[in-house]
């Protein structure tokens, strides 16, 4: 009802302005505090959880410009002014689930030998941060200027992602997965 236009205004939950496709001309957070049950306590809503709710504003396909406002306590505003109007590189954080969705890749069939696999990485978001920022990825200046494409840097991540794997095993044939 809303994205056709019968209801002007919707109120809802974190959780809705986070996960659904729902675009608006204007969005409005008010408060800044999410309840953590990891820590069983309120915590500052991240600057990326901000943004991706932002994001709801002003979609292209929709609307030549969206707004976003922040309603919160005054104690606050100079650390989320602080966060929002400061660029800060978004690296990937992929690395660290690698393994796990390269196990699901070989058990899907999309990936079955070490070569498909490194050729995988290379339409992930971190072959795009590890491409821009070599040394936030462990990848030093020499190393990058030898293997511009990471191809040697992108199969050792692969080869450690499958050893990682227990369900991964080395087939028949070389470089073969099962």
């Amino acid at each position: 009802m809303f994205s056709r236009v019968y209801l002007k205004v919707l109120c809802c939950t974190a959780t809705l302005a986070w996960g659904v496709n729902l675009p608006a001309h204007a969005v409005i957070i008010k408060g800044t505090q999410i309840y953590d049950t990891k820590c069983g306590t309120l915590v500052d809503l991240g600057i990326l959880d901000v943004m991706q709710i932002f994001g709801r504003a002003g979609r292209p396909q929709f609307d030549k410009y969206g707004e976003g406002t922040i309603i919160m306590a005054h104690d606050k505003l100079s650390h989320y002014l602080t966060l929002l109007t400061q660029q800060n590189p978004i690296e990937s954080q992929f690395l660290e689930t690698m393994a796990d969705n390269l196990n699901a890749e070989v058990s899907l069939g999309t990936v079955t030998n070490v070569e498909e696999a490194v050729r995988w990485l290379s339409y992930t978001y971190l072959y795009i941060c590890m491409r821009a920022n070599p040394l936030a990825y462990g990848i030093n200046h020499k190393a990058y200027q030898m293997d511009p494409g990471l191809e040697l840097y992108r199969k050792e991540l692969v080869v450690a992602g499958l050893n990682c794997s227990v369900s991964v095993l080395d087939g028949p044939r070389s470089g073969a997965v099962l």
